[in-house]
């Protein structure tokens, strides 16, 4: 979860846990209304897998690929992440186990 911290020179900056690490993201503002609105832009550089469902998770990889991918290769993988989660549920990731990936 981000949060706020004000420095001493009254900036604001985002504060993200990603990959294990801490991230630091200034705002460049000193009104935290705005901070708070810069922060929630941020926010979509650096996902929460452990809240994120499959067809999230697909949502969010299929956005990624755009431009970099050709649109067949995008449909193969959207097709199957959807069949995944046919299959298994649209379970969080974080409760996907190998039992459910050799699932037929």
């Amino acid at each position: 979860m981000p949060c706020l911290i004000k420095t001493k020179s009254g900036i604001y900056h985002a504060v993200f846990a990603y990959q294990g690490k801490r991230v630091w993201r200034s705002t460049f503002t000193r009104d935290r209304d705005e901070a708070v609105h810069v922060m929630e832009e941020l926010r979509k550089e650096f996902p929460v897998w452990r809240n994120m469902t499959i067809l999230k998770l697909r949502d969010y990889l299929l956005n990624v690929m755009k431009g970099q991918n050709a649109r067949a290769t995008i449909e193969l993988y959207d097709l199957s992440m959807r069949e995944f989660a046919r299959i298994v549920g649209n379970k969080f990731v974080r409760a996907v186990n190998a039992y459910d990936i050799v699932q037929k």
